[in-house]
């Protein structure tokens, strides 16, 4: 997982990436986040057939699963560095207006993300909440995602065109914390 968002986060930094380069680092990293969660499950399963339900609940304890917050996101962390990289007032607005439409899409994505590691705990919880259960639920994230994604990859794109490979540069090192 670590090494597809690495893949992801990387890919959508390079200014010269393709639509084929994103959108092929975002179905890798959707897979690897699909199987990592199946086989989260089946491990899980596989302890819940050797407890009670008593003990199954009490090795849970209140929000285990709870998603921490790994603070802003990096399209909101874009949008905030564009004013203090694109001097050219007309493209900075033109990048304003798309940094904005990305942060929106991360935001909606992250919200999503969110909900279904909630239906994920609620899942768990369910002593007698059979596979196909969680199975159903990693499908449906996928399925939401989609289209997230496709706003992601054609906010990158249009971003990357509007930029120089200069502000580019500059804008990327500040939404990642490095030294330009």
């Amino acid at each position: 997982m670590n090494a597809a968002r690495a893949e992801l986060k990387a890919t959508f930094l390079t200014q010269g990436s393709s639509v084929g380069d994103r959108r092929l680092s975002l179905n890798v990293f959707r897979d690897d986040r699909g199987k990592a969660a199946i086989s989260a499950v089946d491990a899980l399963l596989k302890v819940r057939e050797q407890v009670s339900k008593a003990e199954w609940k009490a090795i849970w304890p209140e929000g285990y699963f709870a998603l921490s917050d790994s603070g802003p996101l990096l399209a909101v962390k874009l949008q905030e560095a564009i004013p203090s990289v694109v001097s050219d007032p007309a493209r900075r607005t033109k990048a304003e207006e798309i940094a904005a439409s990305l942060a929106k899409a991360a935001k909606t994505d992250e919200t999503a993300r969110r909900k279904a590691a909630g239906r994920f705990s609620d899942l768990l919880a369910g002593y007698d909440t059979p596979r196909d259960g969680f199975i159903d639920l990693v499908n449906k994230l996928e399925e939401s995602q989609v289209k997230m994604d496709e706003a992601l990859i054609e906010g990158a794109g249009r971003l990357q065109a509007v930029l120089t490979p200069e502000e580019w540069a500059a804008l990327a090192s500040r939404a990642t914390g490095a030294t330009p």
